[in-house]
């Protein structure tokens, strides 16, 4: 075998390692993460709709 088969042999066994490696890491189940944020009262209250659409009620 010439030299330049044997490089390209090489390159291709690691880039076909590298791939299996990367297939093989996808397939691991997720780190399931469970965050609490305290919601205060008045982040759950909606704007009026005269400050959503001002253009649209007359008002600039």
């Amino acid at each position: 075998m010439s030299k330049s088969k044997i490089i390209r042999l090489v390159l291709a066994i690691l880039v076909l390692g590298a791939s299996v490696v990367l297939l093989l890491w996808a397939f691991l189940p997720a780190l399931r993460e469970t965050r609490v944020l305290p919601i205060p009262p008045g982040g759950l209250q909606l704007p009026t709709p005269e400050a959503w659409f001002p253009l649209l009620m007359g008002r600039v």
